[in-house]
Order: structure tokens, then sequence, then C-alpha cells
């Protein structure tokens, strides 16, 4: 709901129109190619397309053809991973060109295993903070979506040529820090679900931390806390900023989650296509670190949540903005 806020107040800024469209909860990238296709067909010259790209080969295709009907294009959100999706590669080897120019396909947002190690590096920290006597440290570490890429990239040092959660905590020494049973466990997308298999996995254990790549096993794991199924001492800590994710911090459960700024993400990806389109002002890469949400700033995130409500900010520039009328 913030990238959603950000988005339209970044269109009221500048003057512009725009609407928010998605594949459904259950859709894939074909779903998605398949919509940025149909949206392409209703858009007029000069206009702009916002969309995540998840890999670097699906979208090529209806990328082009957006610039091609004089369409720009920014990647919102996620992308692919650098090695894979670099200015090099969309130049060169894809050969995206707009207005008769070699164009790049600029992103706007946070680098999936940059987020990931950054969560492990504050993990570590409170790890050491409240066992401070050990010289190791043993954590569940848990991949939900484990067919997402973006999400993958944030723990897994297989996705990913630098970063993750996984690869931060195999550099670490005095005190190290490794992964229960040396893996990555893929618990259901589901909170009930990625509790009873963390219970299941870690149950009487000696695991110091669950650090999950998502808010389900968050949640499971500060729930499964509360229960008295799992025992602490123990950091738990998942990724975004999601209501349920956000009521555990605030409850003591769960220790802390990353957030991506998703308001700037859905904000900064106008003012970027306005200065090209008005100024002639090279597209390129606006990216910023994440930031770490515990029980002393999780209030803030949590009213940013209430912008859905029906009295909230969503409804107001429903309410105020000439474009969402």
């Amino acid at each position: 709901m913030p990238m959603t806020c950000g988005f339209h107040d970044a269109l009221n800024v500048f003057g512009w129109d725009g609407q928010v469209t998605g594949p459904p909860d259950n859709g894939g990238i074909p779903d998605q190619v398949d919509l940025i296709e149909q949206n392409v067909s209703n858009m007029d010259p000069g206009d702009v397309l916002v969309t995540t790209i998840l890999n670097n080969e699906a979208y090529n295709d209806a990328i082009q053809n957006a610039l091609d009907n004089d369409i720009a294009v920014v990647n919102g959100h996620s992308t692919p991973a650098t090695k894979d999706w670099n200015y090099g590669y969309m130049q060169e080897d894809v050969g995206f060109s707009y207005r008769d120019q070699p164009m790049i396909i600029p992103h706007v947002g946070i680098r999936d295993a940059r987020g990931g190690a950054a969560m492990a590096a504050e993990a570590h920290d409170r790890l050491q903070e409240e066992m401070p006597d050990r010289d190791e440290y043993t954590v569940l570490m848990t991949n939900e979506l484990p067919d997402n890429p973006s999400v993958t990239r944030r723990v897994n040092a297989d996705a990913a040529e630098i970063g993750t959660a996984q690869r931060y905590f195999e550099s670490r020494s005095d005190p190290s820090v490794s992964l229960y049973n040396d893996q990555i466990i893929n618990p259901p997308a589901d909170i009930a679900d990625a509790q009873t298999q963390i219970v299941n996995t870690i149950a009487g254990e000696d695991v110091d931390g669950v650090v999950c790549s998502a808010f389900w096993g968050a949640v499971g794991a500060g729930q499964a806390l509360e229960s008295g199924e799992l025992e602490g001492p123990m950091v738990v800590c998942g990724f975004d900023l999601l209501r349920p994710l956000l009521n555990q911090i605030e409850a003591g459960n769960v220790d802390f989650t990353v957030g991506q700024d998703p308001y700037s993400q859905g904000f900064q990806n106008v003012p970027l296509a306005w200065m090209y389109l008005e100024r002639g002002i090279e597209m390129k890469d606006l990216e910023w670190g994440v930031s770490v949400w515990d029980e002393d700033n999780v209030p803030f995130a949590l009213e940013r949540r209430s912008w859905a409500d029906d009295d909230g900010l969503l409804q107001w520039q429903r309410d105020n903005y000439d474009f969402l009328q």
C-alpha cells in the first residue's frame, strides 16, 4: 500500500495521470508479461510504463514493444541479479532502443542480495547483544518463496554473485554463524504452515536465531515463541513491512524486520521518467539501502500500513486527486 500511495503522490506532484494494475495473486511471470502487453496496447506515445522485472529474458519482447510504441519503461521495485541484467546486457545483448537510440531500463529500489546481507548483519549484531558469551551461533534460515528469484536472492548465496544473508553469515568469525543442518528450508508461504514446519524442524534444538526471506516464517516463529512451542533466547527476523510481522514486533515476539522503503519505490519512478522525457536527463538507476524496524520505530510503520483503511491516505487520494476520480 505505501508503494501505491507513493506512486499516486508523485503523479499528483508532477501533474501526470496513471493507474496501478497487477496480475492475479496466484499469477506468474507469463501473466505479468501478458498484462504489460495489454497495457501497452491501450497507452499513447510519450507515456511511461513502470513494471517489476523478475528475470533477464521473459520481459524483453514486451519491453521492446513498449519502447517501439514510444513508451518509456522503468523497472520499479525488484530487478534481476546484476550479473544477468546490467547496462551492457541491455544495450549490447538485448539491444533495447528507444526513439532510435540505445536504451537501458533503469531500476528504482533496493538490490535484493544486499538487503539480505544487511538483514544478516543486523541479526549478527543482535545475537551478540542477546547472547554475548557465545563464540558460535546457529541460525535456521527460511525461504518461503524459493521460486521467486528476488526473494531467493535475499538469502541464498547460490542465487547472487554478491551479498545474501547466507554469504554474510559464512564470512563471520569470532563469533561465527552456521546454518542449522547446513541448509535453507522452504516452509510454505502461509503463516500457520510455516510455523508448524519451523517448530517441527528446531523444537528442542540448540538454535539461536530464525532468519527469514519474507514475513511468513518470521511471524510463525514469533508465534511459536509466544505459545511456548519454541524456547528462547532466540533472535527472529524477517523481510518487508507486512502488518502481521509488524504486529509480532510490537508484541515483542519478533526482533526486527527489514524494509525496502516501499513509498519511495512507488514515488521515485515518476520524477526519474519526468526528468528524462521533459528535460533530457539520462535514465539511470535510483537505488538505496534498507531500513531496520523494531520495537522502537514500528509504530510509524504500522501507521503507514493504515493508509489502506477506509479513512486512510489511499481513500484520501481517491477523493482528492483528479486522475483517480
